[in-house]
């Protein structure tokens, strides 16, 4: 009996810092499920465009965006699920070793605005959901964490089921 209840006090102490942990990784992690809506919420000059019947192809789309911003190449697009949202694209300038957010309307390619100064929340929401806010030295103690958690969840299967299995009701 004198092993079980030294677990059932580390599992107790280790329960009561990891609910912390949990209550800010909770908060954290339900914000990042709506990170996209909270995003367009607080950023709408950058999110809504006026839909018409033909959008550019993504060729001319490339060419508009890399004329608009000479010496820039586009790395990539990102489309939103609904007709009447801003297109993203991140453009590079290998030269000058500068990268751009911007977003545009796919229909005319005319660039709304820059990523870069719209309200960042749900981003720094998310970096803190991953790393603590704190770059690898977090994101180290948010896997440790993880861990613990998992170590946590099997000390208590072990502390809790021999009572389930030799008591009936």
């Amino acid at each position: 009996m004198r092993i079980r209840k030294a677990i059932l006090t580390l599992h107790l102490g280790a329960g009561l810092l990891a609910s912390v942990f949990l209550f800010l990784m909770g908060v954290s992690g339900s914000l990042v499920a709506f990170e996209n809506e909270i995003n367009r919420a607080l950023n709408p000059k950058l999110t809504w465009v006026e839909p018409r019947t033909q959008r550019l192809s993504l060729a001319e789309m490339k060419g508009r965006l890399q004329k608009t911003y000479p010496g820039y190449s586009v790395l990539g697009l990102g489309i939103p699920p609904q007709p009447n949202m801003a297109w993203t694209t991140f453009m590079a300038n290998e030269g000058l070793h500068k990268q751009i957010g911007v977003a545009f309307n796919p229909y005319t390619a005319d660039v709304i605005g820059n990523l870069a100064e719209g309200n960042n929340f749900t981003g720094k929401v998310h970096q803190f959901h991953l790393r603590l806010s704190s770059g690898q030295t977090g994101a180290t103690i948010v896997s440790w964490a993880a861990i613990s958690l998992c170590f946590l969840s099997l000390s208590g299967i072990i502390l809790w089921w021999p009572r389930k299995i030799l008591w009936v009701n």
